[in-house]
């Protein structure tokens, strides 16, 4: 059932929030140390990249599509082509119903830090619905490819903090001694964290292009994907035919605070869009009243649990206090399925009804250990920063409410994990004429519609689509989503009807 997926999200917030927010200050600076570069921030691509086959042991036996497995072997640093190299885990996926001269979609993972291979059959439906191959690769950092970055010390940290209830200020030190130890170690074993940000990503991309010689494809980017397809873009826009730029965590930068508004702002539209619900209004006739009671209610006396997560971990304690249901709340928005169904969890948690967190809980840590978080500290470190670094400090030793938001976001630990930055020319507005799909859903509350909007509005051949009661990512979540996708993709310089797209938010369960 969907509710079981709610209070996933104050385990994986960190993951998200750093992933996916963005402050929309196209002005602001980059973090630590000098930029690399003072007049392009664009990173070399290989001369004559190849691909070498790789077995396909990920599938399940039964997988029906065909698959084309690939390693592709690129530079660890661009500047020094003749040195180490990094391998990128790639999958092809053949759509039996594409044409010749239907272009491929390459899908761009949304994170930084989460992997694509390992999730071969999820991508079934996108070969399915748009008639087109689609390539998956893991960048560099993440899952199959190698080296890879997981911090197995943080995702300690997130078990040790989920079965306890200490003071904020507690569980900020513990994370941040995860973050040091994991440094170390990646450091000790010879990884280059500089070596980690959206332009080398960019090269790689452009690099996997010409090796699996596709003369034209599309850019497929949600999230933070969208980041990296405007950068490449900007950097390497040979051979490019469209992108689809999804809920877009674009390059402009973001703070610790933009992340507190971002999800404060989208739990407002929900309370607000309760409020306009006749049924909704009915049921729950002082929604905010009921946040800020479940809040406090459970910061008093916190849920107390075991929950099962296997081997290697076996049963652990679960203690769930108000800031971590808050964080859910917010966060659970980016799940349009989830929206119309928060008034209702919420007064059963005000009730006492918590039958639903340890089912929650199983689910959360498997989800919020996925991600490579070697990757999505160095990338987003290194990419923005802690861009307005006195206002983040501050909220991050006294973070309010939103506590259950800031240890587990990526920025708040930028200066620990100290890699240099890009130049500030990567933070400006991108400015191109390949055609764009942008789309934004109007609960999003990690990249509101106004990140998706600006982005658009830079681009010289941009439609930009806003779907009302969505949350993050529009994808192919619905039949309009989709025959916007497929119209756009078969004919990227035609005018798109966007007549489908709805108008009226979702509808309320009582």
């Amino acid at each position: 059932m969907a509710w079981r997926r709610w209070l996933a999200w104050p385990v994986v917030a960190g993951f998200l929030v750093a992933s996916c927010s963005n402050g929309g200050d196209d002005d602001q600076a980059g973090s630590n140390g000098s930029p690399r570069t003072s007049e392009a921030t664009a990173a070399p691509v290989s001369d004559a990249p190849e691909v070498s086959d790789r077995p396909c042991t990920d599938l399940p036996e039964d997988f029906e599509l065909t698959v084309r497995c690939h390693w592709l072997e690129v530079p660890a640093d661009r500047e020094q082509p003749d040195g180490a190299a990094v391998r990128l885990a790639v999958a092809v996926l053949e759509s039996p119903t594409a044409d010749a001269d239907d272009e491929p979609i390459v899908r761009l993972q949304g994170g930084p830090g989460f992997p694509s291979i390992s999730n071969v059959p999820g991508f079934v439906d996108d070969v399915e619905e748009l008639g087109r191959d689609v390539v998956l690769y893991d960048q560099r950092g993440i899952g199959l490819s190698e080296p890879p970055l997981a911090c197995p010390e943080q995702e300690d940290a997130v078990v040790r903090n989920l079965g306890r209830d200490e003071p904020y200020e507690v569980e900020l030190a513990d994370f941040r001694d995860a973050v040091l130890a994991c440094r170390a170690r990646l450091v000790d074993e010879g990884v280059d964290l500089d070596l980690y940000d959206t332009e080398t990503s960019a090269a790689d991309l452009a690099d996997l292009r010409v090796a699996l010689g596709i003369e034209q494809w599309h850019l497929w980017g949600p999230s933070y994907g969208g980041r990296l397809a405007l950068a490449t873009m900007r950097s390497h826009p040979e051979g490019i035919a469209s992108a689809v730029l999804d809920s877009v965590y674009p390059p402009s930068g973001a703070t610790v605070e933009a992340v507190l508004d971002a999800a404060a702002g989208a739990v407002d539209a929900l309370i607000a869009g309760c409020a306009a619900d006749p049924g909704c209004a009915a049921e729950h006739p002082d929604f905010e009243a009921t946040i800020d009671e479940v809040q406090q209610q459970y910061n008093a006396t916190p849920f107390e649990g075991t929950v099962d997560l296997g081997e290697p971990r076996g049963t652990v304690p679960i203690v769930i206090t108000g800031d971590d249901i808050y964080a859910g709340l917010a966060f659970a928005l980016r799940d349009t399925e989830l929206i119309p169904l928060l008034p209702t969890f919420a007064a059963d948690l005000a009730r006492g009804e918590t039958g639903i967190i340890p089912l929650v809980a199983q689910e959360a840590v498997p989800f919020a250990t996925r991600a490579a978080a070697g990757v999505l500290y160095s990338v987003d470190c290194a990419d923005v920063g802690p861009l307005d670094a006195e206002d983040s400090a501050a909220l991050i030793e006294d973070p309010g409410r939103a506590a259950g938001l800031i240890v587990y976001q990526g920025h708040t630990f930028c200066e620990e994990w100290d890699v240099e930055p890009l130049d500030d020319a990567f933070r400006e507005p991108v400015r191109s004429d390949i055609p764009a799909l942008v789309l934004a859903g109007t609960y999003d509350p990690i990249t509101p519609p106004d990140y998706s909007r600006a982005v658009a509005d830079v681009l010289t051949d941009a439609t930009y689509v806003e779907f009302e009661g969505f949350g993050h990512v529009v994808g192919l979540s619905s039949d309009c989503s989709t025959e916007l996708i497929a119209t756009f993709l078969d004919d990227p310089t035609a005018e798109l009807d966007t007549s489908c797209v709805p108008t009226d938010g979702p509808s309320f369960g009582g």
